[in-house]
């Protein structure tokens, strides 16, 4: 009677236990599965915001680098044809159709300066007042720019720093949940052996029992008979 009372309660124990490892092993994995998944679509929201970032910053810099030519040849003196004929400046005048830096009106007038076609001397009376609005026009545009590429990068950073932690966050929460699986369906594994030795045992202490039962009786029986 007390090895089926020892058995039956490690089974019994043994068997609450398996079934709370068992569905804490499949929240385990439903929660590695899920963080998987908010690692995965971040890491493709940040390459996709890195890759419009990068191409944003190179167009940027290419324009201010033709800014930053055709702003020192203005003030030497250089006219709009010519100022287009120098390396790496063709784009300048695709940039002013379409930049959101100037007014209509501005743009018009730069436009026009592009497509002068003779150099003016340093301090033409009549061209300086051209040039100085130009170059105006260009040095403000350029300023803008620069700011606007400064809080680019400064945005980009940000950006790259929240994912970094995110991707740490996510990465340590897999780790944790894998290694959780694992650790418990080793003690699942060690609790269906208890379990299957726990009711090899009940079954053996049961007959065990019967038998006993048995025989008191029949010696009962016997003692009976004698007296």
């Amino acid at each position: 009677t007390a090895a089926i009372e020892q058995s039956s309660a490690a089974l019994k124990a043994g068997t609450a236990e398996k079934a709370q490892l068992e569905q804490e092993v499949k929240d385990h994995t439903a929660a590695k599965a899920e963080a998987e998944k908010d690692l995965s679509a971040a890491t493709m929201l940040r390459d996709k915001e890195n890759a419009q970032f990068s191409a944003d910053e190179a167009d940027t810099k290419q324009n201010l680098g033709a800014l930053g030519k055709a702003i020192p040849a203005i003030e030497e003196g250089m006219a709009g044809a010519s100022l287009m004929q120098l390396p790496r400046m063709e784009g300048l005048r695709r940039f002013v159709e379409v930049t959101k830096y100037i007014s209509s009106d501005a743009r018009s007038g730069v436009l026009a300066f592009l497509d002068q076609g003779s150099e003016v001397a340093a301090g033409d009376s009549v061209q300086a007042p051209q040039s100085g609005e130009i170059l105006g026009i260009l040095k403000s545009m350029k300023d803008e720019m620069e700011k606007d590429l400064g809080e680019l990068q400064a945005e980009e950073k940000k950006a790259f720093n929240g994912y970094q932690d995110l991707k740490s966050a996510k990465l340590t929460e897999i780790d944790i949940n894998a290694k959780a699986v694992i650790s418990k369906d080793k003690r699942i594994g060690a609790l269906a052996l208890s379990i299957s030795e726990a009711t090899h045992a009940l079954e053996d202490a049961t007959e065990e029992k019967s038998n006993a039962e048995k025989f008191l009786a029949n010696m009962e029986e016997e003692c009976a008979n004698k007296v």
